[in-house]
């Protein structure tokens, strides 16, 4: 089950900052004041203002201005995913005899998840085996009579047809008893499990969802508008709301090339690089 997600997409733009602060020396606010306030006393006593009209200096103080890294952002809600998960389906059909993993459980590539019943399976096998023998045989004596035109053309060419015939059902049937042994196609988690021991298992019946969790993907859908402020390698603050007042890392890995025309936005895909190991797809 995917957890929803509050993303924010850092994009770094550069700035001059400059700091000011009220506060300035007494030495050099007071000798500076004073002047100023002898300039300003003489004016009003010109104006006939006289000490109505003085009011006391703020005082400032300036500072050499600095450049520093201004971030701006854009978030949203989405889910974390799998870089790969995918459905486990049965190729055969026959009764689900050994469940050998449960949910949640870590597997390898290859790693055996269950087994169907292997009886008729290989009783096929045999069967295909002897006939296969069988045609083999016919085939090569067919090989030695045409030398001895003994039999025609015609008849050679089907002893060859029915030994190709009997090869391609032995492969199958030695095939099908592989398929008979699910096995995990790379490593992951198993997220689901979706039968039960002794179940009748048709072809094509979902057996598992396997998941690989060491890589993590989330697909944010932003605005077009947005989009200029948004490049390939943007690094990304991740929340979530399993984990609150926990951050984690991710780096914007791609940006899709077309805008969605009903919902005005586009794709942009994030790979986790910090905190994958506590989040869960």
């Amino acid at each position: 089950m995917a957890n929803s997600m509050r993303l924010f997409l850092a994009i770094l733009a550069v700035g001059a900052l400059a700091l000011s602060s009220s506060g300035c020396s007494a030495d050099a606010e007071g000798m500076n004041g004073n002047r100023r306030r002898g300039s300003t006393a003489n004016q009003w006593d010109r104006n006939g203002l006289g000490n109505r009209g003085m009011q006391e200096a703020i005082p400032v103080e300036a500072a050499t201005p600095w450049r520093a890294d201004l971030a701006s952002y854009v978030f949203g809600n989405a889910n974390i995913e799998a870089l790969r998960e995918v459905e486990i389906v049965a190729r055969v059909s026959g009764l689900l005899e050994r469940m050998l993993v449960e949910e949640g459980d870590v597997v390898r590539q290859g790693q055996v998840l269950a087994e169907l019943d292997k009886s008729e399976l290989k009783i096929s096998l045999e069967e295909s085996k002897a006939r296969l023998g069988n045609n083999r045989n016919v085939f090569e004596r067919s090989k030695q009579m045409i030398e001895r035109e003994l039999i025609s053309q015609e008849q050679l060419d089907r002893a060859k047809f029915d030994y190709e015939t009997a090869l391609a059902q032995y492969e199958r049937a030695a095939l099908n008893l592989q398929y008979a042994t699910i096995t995990a196609p790379f490593s992951g988690v198993i997220t689901q499990r979706l039968v039960e021991q002794g179940d009748m298992i048709r072809v094509n019946t979902v057996l598992f969802n396997l998941a690989d969790t060491d890589k993590l993907r989330i697909r944010l859908h932003v605005p077009e508008k947005e989009m200029g402020r948004i490049f390939v390698g943007n690094p990304v603050r991740i929340e979530t709301e399993m984990l609150p007042g926990e951050h984690f890392g991710g780096v914007v890995e791609m940006i899709a090339p077309v805008v969605d025309p009903a919902t005005g936005t586009i794709k942009v895909t994030v790979q986790v690089t910090e905190g994958a190991e506590k989040l869960k797809p």
